[in-house]
């Protein structure tokens, strides 16, 4: 599951150095599923590319 965890952040550009469980997060925000048992929007790469900020990171 890591080795698909990590292949799947790279093809959605989410940063390596983020916690497992921030990646994951990240990775279902983007493919529109829901985390929290409710129905979210797809989003697209290019609206989250605020997301990868030094900021963020921490």
């Amino acid at each position: 599951m890591a080795d698909q965890l990590k292949k799947l952040g790279q093809l959605y550009n989410i940063d390596p150095k983020f916690p497992k469980k921030a990646r994951i997060v990240l990775l279902c925000y983007v493919l529109g599923l829901s985390t929290t048992g409710h129905i979210q929007t797809v989003a697209t790469i290019d609206s989250c590319q605020h997301l990868n900020d030094d900021q963020q990171k921490h």
